[in-house]
């Protein structure tokens, strides 16, 4: 202790180099990360990240147990490694974002052992936690302020690009899944693979149109009672069917980014039900919504809509909506009797006639 003060090291430095050296005997997944993450003391009340550095009070440093430090190290690494500065983007609102994020990185330092939440991480939801951040987002309500320690607002403007950051720590997780040591639901929070559609609030109407609905084959069981028989409302249940364009126009970036709008899909409303098609000029695969969908795609010709449509009309599916995740290159079938969302990139100059467009940020 003594030569570490007369070599001009702080406690709070020696708390943090501490706990790199612990993460580095016992969890090498995280260790590797932070080593991509240097700290600096700088003027913040608690400690924060940009992306690029670990920015501390030392004084709030120093107050903390070494299991603290441990947590207080990993919160901040996971922000910059899942990529929430840049991932935020334009539109959402910074405390509601951040609690969102807060809900990811503290559910994975909750489950190791050794390793404490820092003083005012309060930011936790196991019913979440193995979300996106984008999804958690979703859930949450609007105008929440920022959390009280370990937050990442501040430095936004420095990234607002976040191109280079991107890419830099998608090389360090590469590094760090050499390890073999990354934890299990690693992928749902992996920047390359992350839902950004909202689809909560896409598929509400549908929902909506469900729940009105009336069916005649399960009557109504309070009005039997009285010798009378009305139909029951259908329920909460929703129906979709998703088709993913497998095309060879369809990179294999935006293949990822189909797949993860899926997922997406499938959490955002309980007990939705359906079917997932691959499809190019034909449909090449189908698989229940219910199960998650193959990574590897079969496909890579051309582009026609209509085979998806036909193998619907063929199996009788009728859907509450249907989603189709395409380039938007092809020609557009007739408009047929059930709601239709096209998911399309941003930059995609196509311009479905009819349905609804979503278009993918990024």
């Amino acid at each position: 202790m003594r030569l570490a003060k007369l070599w001009g090291v702080t406690d709070a430095q020696q708390k943090l180099t501490r706990a790199r050296a612990w993460l580095a005997m016992r969890l090498p997944f995280f260790a590797v990360l932070a080593l991509h993450l240097p700290e600096r003391e700088a003027h913040v009340d608690t400690a924060m990240t940009d992306g690029s550095s670990l920015l501390y009070n030392p004084e709030y440093v120093a107050a903390l147990t070494d299991g603290e430090a441990r947590g207080l190290l990993l919160h901040l690494v996971l922000h910059a490694a899942f990529g929430h500065e840049w991932r935020r983007g334009t539109t959402r609102e910074a405390g509601r974002w951040d609690a969102a994020c807060d809900i990811v990185v503290n559910g994975v330092i909750r489950k190791l052992i050794g390793v404490n939440l820092p003083s005012g991480a309060d930011a936790v939801d196991v019913m979440k936690e193995d979300w996106s951040a984008e999804e958690i987002y979703e859930s949450l309500p609007a105008n929440l302020e920022p959390p009280s320690a370990g937050n990442t607002e501040g430095n936004r403007s420095s990234n607002a690009d976040g191109s280079a950051v991107r890419a830099f720590w998608q090389e360090a997780l590469e590094a760090a899944l050499q390890t073999g040591d990354a934890p299990g639901n690693l992928e749902r929070h992996y920047p390359r693979s992350v839902s950004r559609v909202p689809w909560t609030r896409v598929l509400e109407r549908y929902l909506q149109r469900v729940q009105h609905d009336y069916v005649w084959g399960v009557p109504d069981r309070r009005m039997l009672a009285h010798d009378l028989i009305y139909p029951s409302l259908a329920g909460q249940g929703l129906r979709v069917a998703v088709v993913i364009d497998t095309s060879g126009s369809v990179s294999a970036e935006l293949i990822g980014a189909f797949l993860a709008e899926v997922e997406g899909l499938r959490r955002s409303v309980p007990g939705i039900t359906g079917l997932v098609l691959y499809a190019d000029a034909a449909v090449s695969s189908a698989h229940d919504l219910e199960r998650l969908p193959p990574l590897t795609v079969t496909g890579g010709g051309g582009t026609s809509f209509a085979p998806a449509f036909a193998y619907l009309e063929r199996r009788r599916f009728q859907p509450d909506a249907l989603v189709y995740l395409t380039d938007g290159d092809a020609e557009f079938p007739k408009k047929p009797h059930f709601p239709v969302i096209w998911v399309l990139p941003r930059a995609a100059p196509a311009s479905p006639p009819w349905g609804e467009i979503v278009r993918l940020e990024g």
